[in-house]
């Protein structure tokens, strides 16, 4: 697998770096970070903005820790006082930052390197739940993308332990995203009916309303419906999934089992449609490895 993404013949679509600031504007080559109802949040938001503004607060509750040892207890303690304060804020600031490369990692396609510091922040004490499930849920995606699908599987699962499913808060949204990601890994397994029983769990316990775990939803009803080879388990009218998913510039392999579905439904035009625009999204995708059964249609169709 390689690391540079020109070398994997990524989408010729505008590629960008760091965090996408909405869905809709995401470009290939940006990572995804939610805020707790499931809505893709950037750099520029309220969420982070807030986080920020706590990493500060550390900062400062440390300088001035510094400064009052050294003017109590002198010229011995101000030193030892600072190294604490550093080593606290290292620690507090350590799996943020672990965090933040993980996701790059993913979003640059070095999956290898995704999994690696998932699993290692994900295995770190020093790491809050919510870090840790956010951890397993990327390298449970790496895997997945790498073809791994039951080590996939079995990080999906340590995501869903550790991040529960509270009521309310980002742990609510990573653990949804989680549970999705582990329905649609089922189904493509061939565990349909394991598939169909978490998600009727999973539709008891009320999914939140982001356009992340919306979009995440939409793709899992889907996977579940080609992997059973019925299309009328799907709305009668899929247009408003096809504006939503058309109205970003990823979620290729989506837009292919939207094809299916049309295909299917006789409106071979549209689904034709959908294949060209999804050729420059299916890079990213990996669906040769990540879905093996929906890869050997598309291979059919394109022949």
């Amino acid at each position: 697998m390689p690391s540079d993404p020109s070398d994997a013949g990524l989408p010729a679509l505008p590629r960008a770096r760091g965090l996408a600031n909405s869905l809709e504007q995401a470009r290939p080559g940006q990572a995804f970070a939610v805020d707790e109802k499931g809505n893709v949040v950037g750099h520029d938001s309220k969420a982070m903005r807030l986080a920020s503004l706590r990493i500060l607060g550390v900062y400062a509750a440390g300088s001035v820790f510094m400064l009052a040892a050294a003017a109590v207890f002198g010229r011995i303690a101000g030193p030892v006082a600072l190294v604490a304060t550093l080593l606290g804020l290292l620690a507090f600031t350590w799996p943020a930052r672990r965090l933040a490369h993980a996701l790059r990692s993913v979003a640059a396609d070095d999956l290898v390197e995704a999994e690696r510091t998932g699993v290692a922040l994900a295995s770190s004490r020093f790491a809050s739940r919510m870090v840790r499930g956010n951890a397993w849920l990327i390298a449970g995606s790496a895997a997945w993308l790498r073809g791994e699908l039951a080590t996939a599987i079995g990080f999906t699962r340590r995501a869903i332990e550790q991040s529960g499913y509270p009521p309310t808060g980002t742990r609510r949204a990573i653990g949804a995203l989680a549970r999705l990601n582990e329905i649609q890994l089922l189904a493509i397994t061939g565990d349909l009916a394991a598939a169909r029983a978490r998600l009727a769990e999973l539709d008891r316990d009320g999914l939140p309303a982001g356009d992340l775990v919306q979009m995440q939803r939409i793709d899992t009803d889907l996977v579940l419906a080609f992997e059973g080879g019925d299309a009328s388990v799907l709305p009668d009218d899929l247009d408003e999934w096809v504006a939503m998913v058309l109205r970003t510039n990823r979620f290729g392999s989506t837009l292919v089992l939207l094809a299916w579905a049309q295909t299917l439904r006789g409106e071979t035009e549209l689904a034709a449609t959908l294949l060209d625009v999804a050729v420059d999204r299916l890079p990213e995708c990996h669906i040769d490895a990540a879905h093996p059964r929906l890869a050997a249609w598309l291979q059919t169709v394109r022949t």
